[in-house]
């Protein structure tokens, strides 16, 4: 089962493509790697230097540690993971070599890319998400009322996960952690590849990733960019994204992870005759 011959468009940050680059090579397919969004620092790093703060003062307290800043840390991306680590340990550069910088204080990841970037920073993960959306972290950690939460993000992220710890009786404090930015330098190239209809799929992994890509068009050339190539999408929230613009996607991954986005259009590439 292989996909020899197709050309396939990634949209997803450079640094992030690697996998799922190589993957789709190995079954043969002819892939362009042009990110459509660029990951640029926050407003101010200010709010994060010092939460990062609070939790490193905290986790210097040892066995008399006693009212934590925060219940939990919240993690909804490995983006968001190496942003705020990356401060935590520049602000902690005295602790490096004493093990976690996060003691005593539980953390939740959405799955396993998220987690595995934060065992690299090696702090501990307490929870995984079972569904990779955010909406699936609250269930995860038990009893909310009266909990503090850290909630680091992205600048333009779905208020859903914040609404339902508030639901359920959590005290969240949101952070900017980056913000996206079309990649502008991508644009010539990605039109370039669609126009001429040179592409058999496009794969997206974020709602981000649809929205920058659809701005290098305009409403007009929006219409007929999926007449002959596929889209695929990553999960729900980015089928949705794509169905906004009037893209129904061809595929949609499950688990929502690169791995599965891969599995889908091989499947759907290797379907019996006659299957639409």
């Amino acid at each position: 089962m292989t996909l020899k011959g197709k050309r396939i468009l990634i949209t997803r940050p450079a640094s992030q493509a690697g996998d799922l680059a190589a993957g789709l090579k190995t079954l043969g397919a002819e892939v362009y790697s042009l990110p459509a969004i660029k990951i640029v620092p926050p407003k101010s790093y200010r709010p994060l230097d010092l939460a990062a703060d609070k939790i490193l003062a905290y986790s210097a307290g040892g066995l008399g540690r006693r009212n934590p800043p925060y219940d939990w840390i919240l993690f909804t991306s490995a983006n968001t993971v190496r942003i705020f680590m990356s401060r935590l340990q520049k602000r902690g550069a005295a602790a490096n070599g004493r093990g976690p910088l996060i003691q005593g204080i539980k953390t939740c990841a959405i799955g396993p890319a998220t987690s595995a970037a934060i065992k690299e920073f090696g702090e501990p993960v307490t929870k995984m998400a079972r569904e990779f959306r955010a909406e699936s972290m609250a269930p995860a950690l038990g009893p909310l009322r009266g909990k503090k939460i850290l909630l680091p993000r992205a600048s333009k992220a779905r208020d859903a996960l914040p609404k339902l710890l508030k639901k359920r009786g959590a005290r969240v404090e949101i952070l900017e952690a980056y913000r996206t930015r079309a990649e502008s330098a991508s644009k010539g190239k990605i039109r370039a590849l669609m126009l001429r209809r040179g592409i058999d799929w496009v794969t997206f992994t974020s709602s981000s990733t649809v929205e920058h890509f659809m701005s290098f068009f305009s409403a007009g050339e929006r219409k007929s960019l999926f007449l002959r190539t596929r889209g695929a999408s990553i999960g729900p929230i980015t089928s949705r994204t794509l169905k906004s613009f009037g893209v129904v996607p061809a595929v949609e991954a499950k688990p929502y992870t690169a791995k599965a986005l891969l599995d889908a259009i091989r499947r759907y590439e290797n379907r019996p005759p006659g299957l639409s």
